[in-house]
């Protein structure tokens, strides 16, 4: 619900050489000036309020009177002006040790440390914050031990199940990388010597017989390209 406070010491500020959109400038006069900002929210848990306020500009006429005599209702009595507020108030909500204002649901959302409308009052092991651990007062409030396989302030978050491996897959892991790098390594050494096969680094025993039966063969003697003579009988 809005509050409008009834302004009893009117803030009417003298002319200056050059107005603004809150101050009265020379030759402003029974003008209302826009509103100032809301000043900060103030008061007690369930009572804050906050107000802004704004200018009326007196005609010329009244500047030579007493401040304390030119009210508001004498200006705007002089100026023939429906008389407004220059101040006006409303409800506000300010909430404690970093909580935030749900405007949804017109609340305070503490965090998990406080509790109260304003989150106003640390919450204690009475209160009984620890969802699954065993709790301490302390002089900031409370303190969890959690239990295993849970943690954060107040033991409600649940730690997510690591896969447990068998003890033998370490060694099984081992000899499969093993028998890996050794088919990786007979197979560079087969393709190796291929390659040397093919430009002749290397020779096999088939190579060697083949070239011994060469040798031997031109060794041989070739035969003479002689005529035979022919007989009669």
């Amino acid at each position: 619900m809005k509050l409008m406070v009834i302004n009893l010491i009117s803030i009417l500020l003298t002319h200056s050489s050059s107005g603004s959109r809150t101050q009265c400038g020379a030759g402003e006069e029974c003008i209302y000036k826009d509103w100032m900002p809301w000043q900060p929210c103030t008061g007690s848990c369930g009572q804050e309020t906050q107000i802004r306020q704004r200018v009326f500009c007196c005609p010329g006429s009244l500047m030579n009177i007493s401040v304390a005599l030119r009210t508001l209702d004498l200006c705007t009595k002089t100026c023939k002006t429906p008389k407004h507020y220059l101040t006006e108030g409303k409800h506000c909500h300010r909430c404690s040790n970093n909580g935030f204002y749900n405007r949804t649901a017109k609340a305070c959302v503490c965090r998990k440390r406080n509790k109260g409308q304003c989150c106003q009052e640390n919450i204690t092991c009475s209160d009984r914050p620890c969802k699954h651990g065993v709790c301490y007062d302390t002089s900031a409030g409370f303190r969890c031990d959690c239990d295993q396989g849970f943690s954060d302030i107040d033991c409600s978050a649940e730690l997510s199940e690591e896969l447990e491996l068998p003890s033998w897959f370490p060694k099984l892991e081992i000899a499969v990388l093993t028998m890996i790098t050794l088919i990786a390594l007979m197979t560079t050494g087969c393709i190796c010597l291929k390659c040397c096969k093919i430009f002749g680094c290397v020779s096999t025993d088939d190579d060697d017989d083949e070239k011994k039966k060469k040798s031997k063969m031109r060794s041989l003697p070739k035969p003479s390209a002689r005529i035979d003579e022919s007989f009669d009988f």
